[in-house]
């Protein structure tokens, strides 16, 4: 795992404990966000702090289709490489 994806790999563990109001103890790449407790709302709620934390914009339809943590981070990594080719 590259420093970058370990870095979103922890602030998406943060987050999850903050919208699930529980601890995460554990969380890989491949794991599945309804078993983290994410439902739709937490969804929403999840990729609002993403993208305040991150300062990224999330497309709606990228974010309908996530279902693994590993989907987040790549996700984050193209928003944030989206973005970086953009200024």
């Amino acid at each position: 795992m590259s420093p970058e994806q370990t870095e979103l790999l922890d602030c998406i563990r943060e987050v999850v404990a903050i919208v699930t109001k529980k601890p995460i103890e554990r969380m890989a790449l491949d794991t599945e966000l309804s078993s983290l407790d994410v439902d739709s709302v937490c969804m929403l709620e999840m990729v609002g702090y993403l993208e305040d934390r991150l300062q990224v914009a999330l497309r709606d339809e990228e974010v309908a289709r996530l279902a693994t943590v590993g989907d987040v981070v790549s996700l984050l990594v193209a928003a944030r490489r989206s973005q970086a080719g953009a200024k």
